[in-house]
């Protein structure tokens, strides 16, 4: 299955890198918004291992709009087909900066995919 998301992660020429462990990838856009997806020893991922982006099943991500963190209770998020499932993987539903942990690449491409409708 080809993942949009992973392929616009990979276009990346380079990223923040701490040690060898701790790796930085930029935002990437999707519509009027931007997703952090993360993947190394140092965020919630799964392997929990600093690898090719390719090699992850499982990765971390925020989403941001106008750049600030869009809260798990936008009603436009809330229009996702998988909202539920998304929220699951939620640190903290209140939080005015959630962050989603081991949320599957497959989960990651139909967000992106349903983000990129909304068209700035």
């Amino acid at each position: 299955m080809k993942l949009e998301v992973i392929s616009e992660l990979k276009k990346q020429d380079a990223s923040s890198q701490i040690g060898g462990f701790y790796r930085q990838l930029e935002q990437i856009e999707a519509g009027k918004y931007f997703i952090s997806i993360q993947g190394s020893e140092k965020h919630y991922s799964s392997p929990r291992k600093t690898l090719e982006i390719s090699d992850y099943t499982h990765m971390e991500i925020a989403i941001f709009k106008d750049g600030l963190w869009l809260p798990t209770i936008s009603r436009f998020l809330k229009k996702f087909d998988r909202y539920n499932e998304l929220i699951e993987r939620c640190d903290d539903v209140e939080s005015k900066c959630p962050v989603y942990g081991w949320v599957s690449v497959e989960l990651i491409n139909d967000l992106y995919l349903f983000l990129k409708k909304d068209k700035p």
